[in-house]
């Protein structure tokens, strides 16, 4: 009888094999800098035809000054072709979508003692971009985003201190129903006081959006929830979700299940960070669950829903020195719960290691897995797969070859292919390690056991 490690381990080499070469997206002039929680340096996604296109932040050798590239890869292709998509002035923090035949970017630019957001839409699958710059101005850098709506209106938004909207950071939001030609505000907290940051802008349902944000007085803080049910054209009386609102809030993302609202954030106690979620109910706001356990130091998450039910993969660091401990967990997560005292069920550990772990969740036609990037000795780093019920019988079912050369990789992004998966990640080698902008962007397209 054939062992389950050894059944494990063939079958981690035969997966491994069938794993195309891996290609380098991000030019040798270009270096990327070390991944960071929480800040999206990078964005890809993959068209109808399985072309993959990359917008990602890096330093330029020759400019000598931060640039957002671009790229594209289409199946079969062993070369990835790249391009500056900034020219005169610096560029940070891009988003990237592919919409309706049409791809949409947007990033920041340093304009003199403040920053102004770029727009660049390209209706040749990447070959030739228009570029424009969005009338509003802000005090530095923002990290701009970009959604569009059923109806085909584009909002570019975020959170920066921009002059016509006070003395503090506000959210901003602008529309084009033109194609990105003309853009009219549409920013959800103009008589809001105090200052707000870190947005998150979906569509519930056609002209339905949703923004989430969190606010602060200094005494007090919120997580913020406007509806508009005209496409944004004018927004409801603002809805604050958190209980208590003594406690710090962070990172909140609302998330449609179904015709069910859930926001989630992340609060801070005197005993450290935790998950924490909240559902929209017959017209009122429930009571706050926590969704983590004990206290940590700190709690990244993602999430992503179904029409049913909504999966989150969450991380967490604790202790330090020689007891730190990064702790990476999925979760199941019933909204029919959440307003009531009805146990939710337990989140499931995946992953713990000494080192910090990058992961990206994704929904696959088999169910939802997260992937995680992680050290597991000296010199090897390992990307991984784990997926429903196997993550707990027989660890992870995707493994791609660790590099035996000692070379740092850290996972960005996962984008599903109709047979499996396309796997972006930052390399760079082990000696580099405290240089911030010395890696390199890898793409693998992975194909996934059944």
């Amino acid at each position: 009888m054939i062992s389950k490690a050894f059944r494990l381990s063939v079958w981690t080499i035969l997966v491994s094999l069938a794993c195309a070469q891996p290609v380098r997206i991000s030019p040798p002039q270009a270096k990327t800098a070390v991944q960071q929680p929480d800040v999206r340096e990078s964005a890809a996604v993959v068209d109808s035809k399985g072309v993959v296109h990359v917008a990602f932040q890096a330093f330029s050798v020759e400019r000598k000054r931060s640039v957002v590239m671009y790229a594209r890869i289409a199946p079969g292709e062993r070369a990835a072709h790249s391009e500056p998509l900034t020219t005169s002035a610096p560029g940070v923090l891009p988003d990237l979508i592919w919409s309706k035949g049409r791809l949409l970017a947007v990033w920041s630019e340093k304009a003199g003692e403040g920053g102004s957001i770029a727009f660049a839409s390209s209706d040749d699958n990447g070959k030739t971009w228009e570029k424009s710059v969005l009338p509003v101005r802000t005090d530095l850098p923002t990290a701009a985003r970009v959604i569009v709506a059923n109806t085909g209106h584009i909002f570019v938004y975020g959170s920066a201190r921009v002059a016509d909207l006070g003395a503090e950071n506000e959210i901003y939001c602008l529309r084009s129903t033109d194609g990105g030609k003309s853009w009219t505000n549409a920013s959800p907290s103009l008589d809001i006081q105090g200052e707000s940051v870190q947005p998150f802008l979906m569509e519930v349902s056609p002209s339905h959006l949703v923004m989430g944000w969190t606010q602060t007085d200094r005494r007090s803080w919120k997580v913020m929830i406007r509806q508009s049910k005209n496409g944004g054209q004018t927004w409801e009386p603002s809805e604050v979700v958190n209980d208590d609102p003594k406690l710090p809030v962070a990172q909140p993302r609302p998330v449609a299940v179904g015709d069910r609202l859930v926001v989630l954030w992340t609060e801070t106690t005197a005993f450290g960070k935790r998950l924490v979620a909240d559902s929209f109910e017959k017209g009122a706001w429930g009571k706050d669950r926590v969704l983590s356990g004990q206290e940590v130091t700190e709690v990244h998450y993602a999430v992503l829903s179904t029409a049913k039910e909504a999966q989150v993969a969450y991380l967490t660091k604790s202790g330090s020195g020689q007891l730190r401990r990064y702790r990476l967990y999925t979760l199941q997560l019933d909204p029919g719960k959440l307003s009531g005292s009805k146990p939710l069920a337990p989140p499931e550990m995946v992953n713990e290691s000494f080192y910090a772990i990058n992961f990206a969740p994704v929904n696959l036609k088999s169910g939802f897995a997260v992937g995680a990037s992680y050290r597991v000795s000296s010199l090897m780093w390992k990307i991984s797969l784990f997926s429903g019920e196997k993550k707990r019988s027989s660890g992870d079912i995707l493994r791609l070859a660790p590099d035996l050369g000692g070379r740092d990789r850290a996972l960005l992004h996962l984008l599903p292919l109709p047979d499996g998966l396309v796997v972006l990640y930052r390399e760079q080698p082990v000696r580099q390690a405290t240089t911030r902008y010395s890696g390199e962007v890898w793409l693998e397209r992975v194909r996934v056991p059944k």
